[in-house]
């Protein structure tokens, strides 16, 4: 045996296969720093030897034991309907499998526009043996800022039935200040409904990355692998298309030399309130995004007409 030569701590850092190496089996390891010191390579006798060197690796990981205690948790808990674990459990995470989705009333968009605003897709997603049928896809994604441990939930998508290459319009934002930042990583977790009315479903795949992954790379569009939690077999992949919001223009402030107020400004008053507006992209076949901008206001009358007849 030779002595040892250091130690490498497999957390947050993924594997790349390694087309620069003479090896056919050579692969390396990437952690979240992007200085060449952070890259290790390493190569691999045969084919056997690399898969086992790949799913050891991500097994041996400290997130990857956390996700399998995270899953046994939610099978005890639709099980018996109670996590096994306290509240107050430091290994306890709560942001496990999608909500039912509820007919809630759509949030006000803050004053200050979001770090960044992401819109979804996944494609090759794989085909339910036991119903031969494509997956009703939902992402949930979750954060984590560092030094942080703990993966909270953010947003998830609505449900798209029985598609292999589903395309989600809801689009996930990144809050602005708070505790997220360039560093913060995004897990997002596919999930196969099943059955909406029990809320039975079952995870297909998953990737982590970074927001400055994301606005990092070209055009901000980064594609990722899904990977379940038992295998490092791809279940498919998910492109991430990122965007940073225009901030709406602030209005002229009035003129102190000006003693009246132009009567146009009045007659054109808008008829409408409670304006919400969100915003969507989607690709086309020429490699372009067309942008859809969706307003909804309602309007005085509908206040004013049930206010008179009353």
């Amino acid at each position: 045996t030779s002595e040892l030569a250091g130690l490498l701590v497999l957390e947050r850092c993924s594997i790349n296969k390694d087309l620069n190496s003479s090896r056919k089996y050579a692969f390396s390891l990437v952690f979240d720093r992007q200085d060449e010191g952070q890259h290790y390579h390493f190569a691999a006798n045969s084919e056997a030897e690399y898969n086992d060197w790949i799913k050891r690796i991500k097994n041996a990981s400290y997130e990857k034991l956390k996700e399998k205690l995270q899953k046994l948790c939610e099978q005890i808990t639709e099980m018996t309907g109670e996590h096994p674990l306290p509240s107050n459990h430091p290994f306890r995470d709560d942001s496990g499998p999608p909500e039912k989705p509820e007919n809630k009333p759509i949030p006000v968009v803050p004053e200050e526009p979001p770090l960044l605003e992401i819109s979804l897709a996944c494609n090759d997603l794989i085909k339910s043996t036991v119903e031969n049928r494509f997956p009703n896809a939902v992402v949930i994604v979750s954060t984590m800022t560092p030094p942080g441990a703990t993966w909270t939930r953010l947003a998830q998508t609505e449900i798209i039935e029985q598609k292999s290459d589903p395309y989600f319009l809801t689009t996930v934002s990144i809050p602005s200040g708070g505790n997220f930042s360039e560093v913060t990583r995004l897990k997002l977790a596919v999930f196969d409904v099943r059955d909406r009315d029990k809320e039975e479903m079952t995870h297909l795949g998953q990737a982590v990355c970074t927001i400055k992954d994301v606005k990092n790379s070209t055009n901000q569009k980064i594609q990722l692998s899904l990977t379940g939690l038992d295998s490092p077999t791809p279940s498919g992949t998910i492109t991430l298309l990122g965007w940073k919001v225009e901030s709406p223009p602030e209005k002229p402030l009035p003129d102190p030399g000006e003693t009246f107020r132009p009567r146009c400004g009045s007659i054109n008053k808008p008829k409408f309130d409670n304006v919400l507006q969100r915003s969507f992209r989607f690709p086309t076949i020429l490699g372009t995004n067309v942008k859809v901008v969706d307003v909804m206001g309602e309007s005085f009358l509908t206040f004013r007409i049930p206010q008179q007849l009353l």
